[in-house]
C-alpha cells in the first residue's frame, strides 16, 4: 500500500482497518482507534504545511480540563 490513491480508498471510512495495520506497526495490541481520517492537510502559515495519510485518535487520549 505505497501508493496515496490506493492507500486512501482501502482505509477511508474503515477504522477497524486502520486500527489493525497500527496495532501492527506500533506493536500495540491493546490499541483502541477511535476516529481516523486519511489525507488530511494541515496547513501552517509560519512553516510547511503537512498532509497526513492516516490522522487517527486512539483510546489513551486524555480529556484536560
Amino acid at each position: 500500500m505505497l501508493d496515496d490513491d490506493f492507500l486512501t480508498k482501502c482505509f477511508e471510512g474503515k477504522t477497524d482497518c486502520i486500527e489493525l495495520v497500527l496495532k501492527i506497526i506500533l506493536e500495540k495490541p491493546e490499541l483502541k482507534v477511535l476516529d481516523a481520517r486519511t489525507q488530511v492537510f494541515v496547513e501552517n502559515l509560519l512553516n510547511r504545511s503537512v498532509r497526513f495519510d492516516v490522522l487517527a485518535t486512539d483510546n489513551s487520549v486524555k480529556n484536560i480540563i
